[in-house]
């Protein structure tokens, strides 16, 4: 924890968090196409590298610099997640809108995606979504007297 201090060079993490932030709002946006999905991850892949090398200046005690040090890790661990996600989801459904596949596809509403660590990356798969037990259905169909669910 206490390596970007060690460091008498390399990026503050300032200038990462502000790429990660540009590249998600650019190319993993609201609107998404395969090819800015695919820039967006090898972006993130390229700020994760750059981000081994941080370095921050100061004491330890109050240092939102080195906290964002910290911070980064996840950041860029979930960005990848999502950027992922979104490639493989060629669908628009919902807040996920892809410019390539402006239609839902039936099969993605019957799947959810699973984020797993792979080494030092993101692994996404697709796992089918559980059969809500019976007794559950049962109070979803329900429809009290006016009342539409």
């Amino acid at each position: 924890m206490l390596q970007p201090f060690e460091r008498s060079s390399g990026p503050d993490p300032y200038s990462i968090h502000r790429k990660l932030q540009d590249s998600m709002q650019s190319l993993v946006g609201i609107f998404r196409t395969e090819e800015d999905l695919a820039k967006g991850i090898a972006a993130v892949l390229e700020l994760k590298r750059e981000a081994k090398g941080v370095r921050v200046e100061g004491s330890r005690a109050f240092n939102p610099g080195w906290h964002l040090a910290r911070d980064l890790t996840n950041m860029l661990l979930i960005s990848e997640a999502i950027a992922r996600s979104a490639l493989l989801r060629k669908e628009s459904r919902g807040a996920h809108a892809r410019l390539d596949y402006p239609n839902p596809d039936p099969s993605f509403a019957t799947v959810n995606s699973v984020a797993t660590r792979d080494g030092e990356g993101v692994r996404v798969t697709q796992a089918p979504i559980p059969k809500m037990p019976d007794e559950l259905r049962s109070l979803l169909e329900l429809e009290p007297a006016g009342v539409k669910c």
